[in-house]
């Protein structure tokens, strides 16, 4: 792989996607302007370039990307409007460009109730980005922003339980692909911990077994933890979990796994 993008660098830098994937100017792989490109599909380069832009923005990864961002909105959208809470705690971890926050707001709002959202990200500039860009939300909503990562927020359970506050509704839809298992699993647990009874968690992750990642790997250096759906369920160790049940649902491509996990009301005494 190191040989073939020494041979192909000069034409992938007329890429400024592909320069941009390569260079991790953030410090990190998918930071918050490179998903909000792949969510635009548009080519940002000219000549050669503009090439490779678009064959990185059309292969199965890019596509499947905007696919999942257009469930997520029909999820949160399904979530707020079905669910009997009055008002409704939302807490987004690794929120990146909140985009999926942003094309839910600009949909016809079908409810009124009060709707209480906690950006969560590593990165203060996607956080910046963000509250710009959700300028202008309606009045029954309201949006805080959290700067952490989630190995510090898993190492320490019960000081981040007071800051981030019981929740109704949790996901998170880019970073499951590259947590390690014992991170994974102890971020699950600890987000179900969060979640009111009758609360809900969704994670989505690549499936392997869909999923040739050609392009991103070789041309983009954007590797993932491979798993299936199988090695994630070991992974997350859901049956360890009290009062919880869960369901797996897939983009239209196949190759998007979202794993709901539903907490259910505890039983009486």
């Amino acid at each position: 792989k190191k040989a073939f993008r020494s041979r192909v660098y000069d034409c992938i830098y007329q890429s400024r996607i592909g320069q941009r994937t390569i260079e991790r100017p953030r410090g990190y792989q998918g930071d918050y302007k490179t998903i909000d490109i792949f969510y635009d599909n548009k080519p940002l380069s000219e000549g050669l370039g503009s090439y490779f832009d678009t064959h990185i923005l059309t292969r199965h990864y890019a596509v499947a990307v905007r696919n999942r961002l257009r469930q997520m909105v029909a999820i949160l959208e399904e979530f707020i409007t079905k669910s009997g809470f009055e008002s409704t705690k939302i807490l987004n971890v690794a929120c990146g460009p909140c985009r999926e926050m942003r094309e839910f707001f600009s949909l016809p709002q079908k409810t009124k109730k009060k709707l209480l959202f906690t950006c969560l990200d590593q990165d203060r500039e996607a956080l910046e980005y963000s509250k710009e860009k959700l300028q202008g939300i309606p009045k029954n909503v309201e949006v805080c922003f959290v700067a952490e990562d989630v190995a510090t927020m898993v190492k320490k359970p019960e000081e981040f339980s007071k800051v981030l506050g019981m929740q109704h509704f949790i996901y998170s839809i880019g970073l499951a692909d590259y947590l390690p298992d014992r991170v994974l699993r102890k971020l699950v647990h600890f987000c179900f911990t969060l979640l009111e009874p009758n609360g809900q968690l969704v994670v989505t992750h690549k499936d392997r077994a869909k999923h040739k990642p050609i392009t991103p790997d070789w041309l983009c250096d954007w590797t993932f933890i491979p798993r299936d759906e199988e090695q994630l369920l070991n992974a997350l160790q859901l049956s360890s979990l009290p009062n919880a049940s869960y369901r797996v649902e897939r983009d239209d491509s196949q190759l998007i796994m979202f794993f709901f996990i539903t907490k259910g009301i505890p039983p009486r005494e």
